[in-house]
């Protein structure tokens, strides 16, 4: 703390303390690419899958996103149920869903197919376990991040821009499963944004002591010359 007190330049802090700076920048580079392979895996880095994936709504068929359908007499899915007993035929299109076992096969049409393996949306429980972890996890690594930046050579004005941005990232984020869960036209820009802001500001506050502790300048970082009497 008594280098943020002093206002020490990260170019001029001791050797020890740069070590232990780097070592938790690399972890937060490390958590930046962590979080978006998490995010390419939950709703791909498109962000098509983020109302399926919080509100539970499945993409929508061709034949409602305005393609052709050929006409088919194709029957519905068939269902292999264990046991013995009559096969039951219901019409319609469908999947085709073969469960182990002998018994009757059971046709379903289109629409209860879609309805009866239609995902589920996010609980209320479960967004506000992520929302609760968010809280205390999020803020800290802000605020250690926010610090160390201000330490660098930037100028005031663009520091402020950068850690208000990052502020205002970090709390959007924050609500974005809020957001997505309404399953509202708004949720993929929402969503977008806040997590775009806060990857690159996080970039920043990142690569740039990362930079200015190996790197410096010698006109920031060395002080006025002494004067000689």
């Amino acid at each position: 703390m008594r280098d943020f007190e002093r206002r020490t330049r990260l170019g001029a802090l001791s050797l020890s303390t740069r070590v232990v700076y780097s070592v938790f920048l690399v972890f937060t580079l490390t958590a930046v690419g962590v979080s978006a392979w998490l995010a390419e895996e939950m709703v791909g880095l498109n962000l098509e899958g983020l109302d399926e994936y919080y509100a539970g709504i499945s993409p929508r068929p061709e034949s409602e996103t305005g393609a052709v359908d050929e006409p088919s007499n194709a029957d519905g899915p068939e269902i292999q149920l264990p046991g013995d007993g009559p096969d039951i035929q219901l019409p319609g299109d469908g999947p085709e869903i073969q469960l182990p076992g002998d018994g009757p096969e059971i046709r379903l049409d289109g629409d209860d197919a879609r309805a009866a393996f239609s995902p589920e949306p996010k609980s209320l429980r479960s967004t506000l376990e992520v929302t609760h972890f968010h809280l205390f996890i999020m803020p800290l690594q802000w605020l250690v991040l926010a610090h160390l930046f201000a330490l660098g050579g930037w100028s005031q004005r663009g520091k402020l821009w950068v850690v208000g941005i990052s502020a205002a990232a970090v709390a959007g984020h924050i609500a974005a499963p809020w957001v997505a869960r309404t399953g509202s036209a708004l949720s993929t820009p929402f969503y977008a944004v806040t997590g775009l802001a806060l990857a690159l500001t996080f970039l920043v506050m990142t690569l740039v002591p990362l930079r200015e502790m190996w790197l410096p300048k010698r006109s920031r970082d060395s002080g006025p010359a002494p004067s000689r009497s």
